[in-house]
């Protein structure tokens, strides 16, 4: 039997419809995500669906050391208060860790 998981307002899973999981593999500024989160979910509302804005804010595993990893946790989390949410879109941010505790989490 399969389960629901809501996350924001968008849930997922069982008789509900579909959900996108979309959005950057790494927060770069606060232009981009707005713009890249304002087209995706002007997509999402004109096919009826739901939207989890998905990005990282500190990306450990690039395959090169000198890439570029993200905004980091502070800076990361004044930009997701930017982003849009309502019942179309919900934003998750993570972060990709190697051998290190989350800050977010205690």
């Amino acid at each position: 039997m399969m389960k629901n998981l809501t996350v924001g307002q968008v849930c997922i899973g069982a008789e509900n419809p579909l959900a996108l999981i979309a959005g950057p593999c790494v927060l770069e500024n606060l232009e981009h995500a707005l713009s890249l989160a304002d087209s995706l979910q002007k997509i999402a509302m004109k096919v009826g669906v739901g939207l989890v804005f998905k990005a990282s804010y500190d990306k450990a595993n690039r395959t090169s050391v000198s890439s570029y990893r993200g905004p980091g946790l502070d800076q990361g989390l004044q930009l997701s208060f930017f982003l849009p949410q309502g019942s179309y879109a919900t934003v998750v941010l993570d972060e990709v860790m190697k051998n290190k505790k989350n800050k977010t989490t205690k």
